[in-house]
């Protein structure tokens, strides 16, 4: 059996699948989609933690299909580590084999790859009561993504557009992510700006509430909208 060499950069959940799959039996498309079920699993029970690619913030992947984040979320080198533990596999980490049995995990500390510092504040920092108390917190969306969440709410996807990137005041206080041009983009917090149109009079709460249960990208801030919502809306 080879062993795993451990990569110094997060990988994608899919790549995971192919890294673990390979190791096993090389070039089997079935070998591969039991791996992807495997690490989903482990993603879906909080054993591991799928990642956003550009922030390494945990994701909250309740409601959203599979096949949306399998793609594009990411997992560190000490989560592929626990993986690869749990199936029994050997890794190789500063060149040096490091064989592991099911269910133990490595102490290997000291030959850790250097991990470099998250390059943007972390999504748990928004300024909900909910999520300053959470553990973790849902993935602030992009530009695009609060554009077509909130279509047809003041604005249609496309005048979202506009003022999402002029950022007026009352958007301003809704950032997460500053966005940086080649970079990254700029993540929002859509609880925030569902409360300022409600406070504002654009739309009646019960949309609001509506819109976080129906759309996908909203889903994993339901909870967060409903604590919101309870501490500052009577109900409607």
């Amino acid at each position: 059996m080879n062993a795993i060499q451990i990569p110094e950069k997060p990988i994608t959940l899919v790549q995971a699948a192919h890294l673990l799959a390979g190791t096993v039996s090389p070039d089997s498309p079935d070998a591969v989609r039991k791996s992807l079920n495997f690490i989903l699993a482990r993603a879906h029970s909080g054993e591991v933690r799928g990642r956003d690619p550009d922030t390494w913030v945990p994701f909250d992947t309740a409601g959203i299909p599979p096949d949306v984040y399998a793609r594009r979320l990411v997992l560190l080198p000490d989560d592929l580590r626990r993986l690869a533990s749990e199936c029994g596999l050997p890794v190789t980490i500063d060149n040096v084999v490091i064989p592991l049995l099911a269910g133990h995990t490595a102490s290997v500390s000291h030959t850790d790859p250097p991990q470099a510092a998250p390059a943007a504040p972390a999504p748990e920092k928004c300024s909900t009561p909910a999520a300053e108390g959470a553990s973790s917190a849902p993935l602030a969306l992009t530009t695009g993504d609060i554009a077509f969440s909130f279509d047809g709410m003041r604005w249609n996807e496309k005048e979202w557009r506009k003022p999402l990137g002029d950022k007026p005041k009352w958007l301003q206080s809704c950032v997460v992510i500053p966005g940086q041009r080649g970079v990254r983009e700029t993540r929002w917090n859509p609880v925030l700006i569902a409360a300022a149109l409600v406070h504002n009079g654009h739309v009646p709460i019960r949309q609001v509430r509506a819109r976080f249960q129906t759309r996908p990208l909203l889903l994993p801030w339901l909870d967060v909208w409903k604590t919101y919502e309870a501490d500052n809306f009577e109900t409607q």
